[in-house]
């Protein structure tokens, strides 16, 4: 079953802005039916990006699980 995101939450400036980080860092894996969305940001340069991105995440409810490398990636997944 796929979880519902809860996009109603968000203002229009927040959605576009989702919308445009996924366009450009973002990637969608599926795997047996599973889907994962990840960001992959550079941990010491996008620091305010995945801040903003950690805040409209929660908004929208879902599992967040972030990799704290050089680039950091930020995983959505549906582990809740």
């Amino acid at each position: 079953m796929i979880k519902k995101l809860k996009l109603e939450k968000l203002s229009q400036k927040e959605l576009g802005y989702l919308i445009g980080l996924f366009d450009g860092d973002g990637h969608l894996d599926n795997y047996y039916r599973h889907y994962d969305v990840e960001f992959h940001l550079n941990s010491l340069k996008d620091q305010d990006i995945m801040c903003q991105l950690l805040i409209i995440l929660k908004k929208i409810e879902v599992g967040i699980l972030v990799s704290s490398t050089r680039t950091s990636v930020i995983q959505i997944t549906d582990f809740r």
